[in-house]
């Protein structure tokens, strides 16, 4: 696979529903390039201007394509319809140019470690929805926003309860991993998540010792 792709592109719209995209169509034999490689996001130089974007596909347009926002053309000075000079190479799926009022905004909340246990496609979007901000109120509220949901995942990821005085012979059932089916009363039931993406329920059950 080549190093870099380059050709002259456009901008157009894709209808989708009741939803508008624009989108930038990718040539056939470039596409089929990014797919045997195994590439799922791209680098891509429009006007000079460098964007991570992720490559698409649609039952409603024949091509692979580049999904964008108004503020990414508007940064690359680029209109819809504009013939545009296009350069692009693979991408490191994991990596992420992180703006500096958020990386400011996530040590000073004491998150850091938290944000580094997301996974890159939830980094990416939280990042982006603060990037696409067209107002300064506007991203300093989606900040917060960022700041806030990463504060719940934390508080998701600690134990709820650390240890439990129960004696294992006080125990009836022990579920890991599976359904719990009710047979005598439920004692206990603890909720605890390890990392954002996996959660699980632990069911201790024991009989009533005693009301």
């Amino acid at each position: 696979m080549a190093d870099e792709f380059s050709f002259v592109g456009r901008f157009e719209p894709l209808d989708c529903g009741q939803s508008t995209y624009t989108v930038l169509p990718i040539p056939h034999e470039i596409a089929a390039a990014f797919k045997k490689s195994g590439a799922k996001r791209v680098e891509v130089e429009l006007n000079d201007h460098p964007f991570n974007m992720a490559l698409a596909k649609s039952s409603v347009i024949s091509e692979a394509f580049v999904c964008t926002r108004k503020a990414v053309l508007r940064s690359a000075r680029i209109s819809p319809s504009e013939d545009i000079d296009v350069r692009l190479h693979k991408a490191d799926p994991n990596f992420l140019e992180m703006p500096y009022d958020v990386i400011s905004a996530v040590r000073a909340a004491n998150l850091s470690d938290t944000w580094s246990a997301l996974t890159p496609g939830k980094t990416r979007g939280l990042v982006l929805a603060a990037n696409t901000a067209e107002r300064a109120e506007t991203r300093v509220k989606r900040i917060a926003q960022l700041i806030s949901f990463v504060a719940r995942v934390m508080q998701q990821m600690r134990l709820t309860i650390v240890v439990l005085s129960v004696e294992p012979s006080c125990c009836d059932n022990l579920y890991f991993f599976g359904r719990f089916e009710r047979k005598t009363c439920l004692h206990t039931r603890i909720r605890y998540q390890l990392s954002p993406s996996c959660a699980f329920i632990h069911y201790f059950e024991r009989k009533a010792i005693g009301g």
